[in-house]
């Protein structure tokens, strides 16, 4: 079984509001300026491993909108649209669906429930998702079915 071999990188430059964004802990809002350096530091390290980044526009009305892998799942040449159960994130999932259209041969969506990309773990056989705050069963079902070429 071979491993998963990533080629390409799909990356939002985070928002000015993104020191508004939902934390996992209670803690100091992050610095913009230094979590922009951080990205684009984390950018740079893609390349250099040989990942062809690509930027999208950002999204300044989401602060959260920085944190891509959570409002879209890609798989091969199939990419899912995902529904994050916080409702900060309600609109970033069809913002990112008109980048995905152009850029992968199929595109599903996630009809109903909520899933959110910080509950997937994708192994070279499998889809795991985990339930949480963030991800229901409604969800996790309707991933099933999208998730499908």
């Amino acid at each position: 079984m071979s491993p998963i071999r990533f080629t390409h990188a799909l990356v939002r430059p985070p928002s000015p509001r993104v020191v508004d964004g939902l934390r996992a802990i209670d803690g100091p809002d992050p610095d913009f300026d230094r979590f922009s350096a951080e990205h684009a530091g984390y950018c740079v390290a893609l390349e250099r491993a040989g990942i062809t980044v690509e930027t999208m526009a950002d999204l300044p009305e989401f602060a959260d909108g920085v944190f891509v892998e959570d409002a879209a799942l890609c798989l091969g040449s199939h990419a899912v649209v995902l529904r994050p159960g916080a409702p900060s994130r309600a609109g970033e999932a069809a913002a990112i669906r008109e980048d995905l259209v152009s850029r992968f041969q199929t595109v599903a969506t996630v009809r109903h429930g909520h899933v959110d990309g910080g509950d997937i773990l994708v192994t070279v056989t499998e889809i795991i998702v985990g339930q949480s705050a963030r991800t229901n069963a409604a969800g996790v079902e309707a991933l099933a079915e999208a998730a499908r070429p």
